[in-house]
């Protein structure tokens, strides 16, 4: 079920040996900076709610308009760019999609809606 792993190869009797389940290699031997937490966490399945932000408190709702209206300009702007450089067709919607410093497009026939996920709600004073 688990097996030993060393610091050096054949060697199980290093005072820094770890157990790890099988075919499980810790990040810093892979030169990864990820940790197993990090890795753990990785793989945890997210259940994803939908927040309607008129339930969020003023202060944080103000930050998420003001959110909202720099994501609106910015992708009517990359839409241009996209059309007028030829990269974009002209009838079709620009979809993006974010992740870190990277940013994917796709483009489709129709725009794009809601998602389906869970509400919740807060509490408003």
């Amino acid at each position: 079920m688990y097996g030993l792993a060393a610091s050096a190869p054949g060697t199980f009797d290093a005072p820094d040996a770890k157990i790890y389940r099988p075919g499980h290699v810790p990040a810093a031997r892979l030169g990864c900076a990820f940790t197993e937490l990090e890795q753990d966490m990785a793989r945890e399945e997210l259940k994803w709610q939908n927040i309607d932000a008129d339930d969020l408190p003023a202060a944080v709702k103000k930050s998420f308009d003001a959110m909202v209206e720099a994501e609106t300009t910015f992708k009517a702007d990359l839409e241009k760019l996209l059309k007028a450089e030829g990269h974009m067709p002209e009838d079709k919607f620009l979809v993006m999609s974010r992740k870190g410093k990277r940013l994917g497009v796709a483009f489709a026939s129709t725009p794009r809606g809601e998602g389906g996920a869970g509400s919740l709600k807060f509490k408003t004073k």
